[in-house]
């Protein structure tokens, strides 16, 4: 009977699982570097070129947040079967409930 109401509360999950679908995603994103640039010109004087070093630390971050408006009826669809499968290992747990009752009850 313990296996039964196991299976019971891991069936009792689905439905939270299938509630995601009306839920935003989240996604984030970052990055972060170092860059070595040589640049080199000419100064326009006759006396040639000069070069220069420098170093840059480019970064990013990206956060983009998406929700769906219309999926077809996916997730309702989706949310109603999972409750439709509670109810049915509900009814399991119950059957099984009264067997066990049923069979450790005395003959009449």
């Amino acid at each position: 009977m313990n296996s039964q109401r196991a299976a019971t509360r891991a069936t009792d999950e689905y439905v939270p699982i299938a509630l995601g679908g009306y839920r935003p995603q989240v996604f984030g994103s970052a990055s972060i570097g170092t860059q070595w640039v040589e640049g080199r010109y000419n100064t326009g004087t006759g006396n040639g070129s000069v070069t220069s070093h420098y170093k840059t630390d480019p970064s990013s971050i990206g956060i983009t947040i998406s929700q769906t408006i219309y999926d077809g009826l996916k997730t309702a669809n989706s949310v109603r079967g999972a409750e439709s499968q509670v109810k049915g290992q509900r009814e399991l747990l119950r059957n099984t409930e009264q067997t066990v009752l049923l069979d450790a009850a005395p003959p009449i």
